[in-house]
């Protein structure tokens, strides 16, 4: 896995966090607007891709419950869809932190920031999800991208505390993650040194000595 620091090159796609996220830290979101992509009916399962389907991206529901169906909705988690039954993942059960989804296997990405929330750091960290979502940006035959949106440390809720991440996802299995903390300015929110950048290249099958979902 390649890791450097760079500009992120869809950080117009977020907007500045400590103007606009204020509203979002009293009430939580969830990826569930339909008005971003064509929407598939929820899949009320463990696999999210059960089926071969083509590359792609939707929303869905998992069998996971954090909250009833009529807090979270129908469509809370994100789906891309590989075929063959693997899938990465962004769900409420890991607080929307990606999984990649393969032989039956889960392999989610490693964390970024320091977890300090009310629920486990592996698992669904931010407890009932109340401020963390994920969404679908922009999503083609060729290319699809993942926005997430958490606070990583729940007793800090400033809007120059929350972290967004965004995923440039290839029909080829190369994904291109981009991280970036709240910062207090937008001049140091613009700093190139605050972002982390990692390539990595996930793969349909994992090795059974390495158990790595990815290669660099």
């Amino acid at each position: 896995m390649q890791q450097v620091a760079s500009n992120p090159s869809r950080r117009w796609r977020l907007g500045v966090p400590w103007l606009g996220l204020l509203a979002l830290v009293g009430f939580g979101c969830v990826g569930d607007d339909p008005r971003l992509v064509d929407v598939t009916p929820p899949l009320e399962t463990d696999e999210p891709n059960p089926e071969d389907t083509d590359f792609g991206a939707f929303y869905t529901r998992t069998s996971f419950e954090d909250e009833p169906r009529q807090v979270s909705g129908d469509y809370a988690d994100v789906v891309v869809a590989f075929g063959e039954g693997s899938s990465l993942v962004f769900s409420r059960a890991t607080s929307f932190r990606p999984v990649w989804v393969v032989d039956g296997i889960r392999y989610p990405v490693e964390h970024l920031a320091t977890i300090a929330g009310d629920g486990p750091a592996e698992a669904n960290f931010d407890r009932t999800n109340r401020y963390s979502y994920a969404r679908i940006v922009e999503s083609g035959p060729r290319q699809i991208v993942v926005h997430w949106r958490y606070f990583p440390d729940l007793d800090r809720l400033s809007p120059t505390d929350v972290v967004h991440e965004v995923y440039t996802i290839n029909d080829t299995g190369s994904v291109r993650r981009e991280h970036d903390a709240g910062t207090a300015t937008i001049e140091a929110w613009l700093d190139p040194g605050n972002t982390i950048t990692q390539t990595f290249r996930l793969t349909p099958t994992v090795s059974s000595t390495s158990r790595r979902p990815w290669v660099p």
